[in-house]
């Protein structure tokens, strides 16, 4: 059986306990500042390059995402039909089908079946590969106070701890407890990218 093919029902309650707030933080007007239109009127270039979504735009186009009646909004959806993640299919759940017009209902639809169908056919090897790039997000969304927050970590840390039973993800995050570096500057808005990932895996490992 294909471990990915489902979330768990932590998974799910752990993404979907913060979205309520990252609701409020966007109608407030943040996560729509002149930065990420900034972020999202550049090429992304690291698909270009067959690289992961950088922290930054993997951030604008979620808080976009949540804005159906903002300009790009059917641009941020079709964009992570093919870059987005398991975090992104419990985020568009924040999105209510009824508030949409018919077009976006199916542009929806379309993005989440990209979203299932690409996590139904991972497998255990690419998640043990992505977890450093995981954990690395939801630490610059925290440090960087980012409407994601509360939401990105949870959830990461819940799917990092559901699966940690299966081949090879605790030698990966033993190593990522003692070990990790950061892809970047490690010192970003509020803190260290390395001490929070390490301070995130200790939580895991502990549980």
């Amino acid at each position: 059986m294909n471990p990915l093919k489902s979330c768990s029902a932590g998974e799910r309650l752990a993404g979907r306990a913060a979205l309520s707030l990252v609701g409020l933080l966007l109608a407030a007007g943040c996560g729509t500042s002149e930065r990420d239109e900034a972020v999202l009127s550049a090429p992304p270039a690291e698909a270009a390059a067959g690289l992961a979504l950088g922290h930054e735009r993997y951030a604008a186009l979620h808080h976009l995402a949540l804005q159906p009646t903002a300009p790009g909004w059917a641009d941020a959806l079709d964009e992570l039909a093919t870059r987005g993640d398991g975090f992104t299919l419990v985020h568009l759940g924040g999105i209510e089908p009824a508030s949409l017009t018919p077009d976006q209902r199916e542009r929806l639809a379309r993005t989440v079946a990209g979203l299932e169908r690409r996590r139904n056919t991972a497998t255990q090897a690419e998640f043990v590969r992505e977890l450093p790039l995981l954990l690395e997000r939801a630490a610059w969304v925290d440090l960087m106070c980012d409407p994601l927050e509360s939401a990105l970590p949870a959830w990461t840390r819940a799917t990092a701890a559901a699966r940690i039973g299966e081949p090879g993800v605790r030698d990966a995050l033993e190593r990522l407890r003692d070990g990790f570096q950061p892809t970047g500057e490690d010192h970003v808005g509020f803190g260290s990218l390395r001490e929070r990932v390490r301070s995130y895996v200790s939580e895991i490992l502990s549980g």
